[in-house]
């Protein structure tokens, strides 16, 4: 059960799902942002704060704020809605033995572009386990740093603290 936790805080974070059209213009600076995210596992309870960075640039910024620059195969997006302040989305996985547990998924994520230099995303998980569904929500606030991304690619993520 632990590990789906970490899996769910990591997908929450992002680097899971199906590439997203990119739009021309980013509403957002360009550059190293840092992103807290608080994750809630509802039963049995249990909280754990992730802190990471990642170098966002035209060609990656919306895939890494919204978990989406790398497929994963099984997850279907769904339900993808765009207005002026954001988006929102559907993702299922189908389990994959092996990789990421052993249960059906869904999540739920909305992105919020609160400022140039300010986004909010929070995230609804819910695994579909024979005892009954698991699930996680998490609420995760990126600010941006500066223009200057500190030796980190584009679309890189790096952990600074939580395990």
């Amino acid at each position: 059960m632990k590990s789906l936790f970490y899996l769910a805080a990591a997908l929450a974070l992002g680097g899971c799902a199906t590439q997203v059209q990119q739009a021309s213009a980013p509403p957002i600076k360009m550059g190293l942002w840092e992103v807290t995210m608080d994750a809630k596992r509802l039963e049995p309870p249990m909280t754990k704060t992730f802190v990471g960075q990642f170098c966002l640039t035209p060609e990656t910024w919306r895939g890494a704020l919204d978990g989406t620059s790398k497929p994963v195969p099984g997850c279907d997006m769904q339900n993808f809605k765009e207005e002026a302040s954001g988006w929102s989305f559907d993702m299922v996985c189908k389990k994959q033995p092996g990789r990421f547990g052993s249960s059906d998924s869904s999540h739920r994520m909305q992105i919020v572009i609160l400022s140039a230099e300010k986004v909010r995303r929070t995230t609804r998980t819910e695994y579909l386990e024979s005892s009954g569904p698991w699930i996680l929500e998490s609420l995760a606030d990126s600010i941006y740093k500066g223009a200057d991304c500190k030796g980190l690619a584009p679309g890189e993520y790096k952990r600074l603290s939580g395990s």
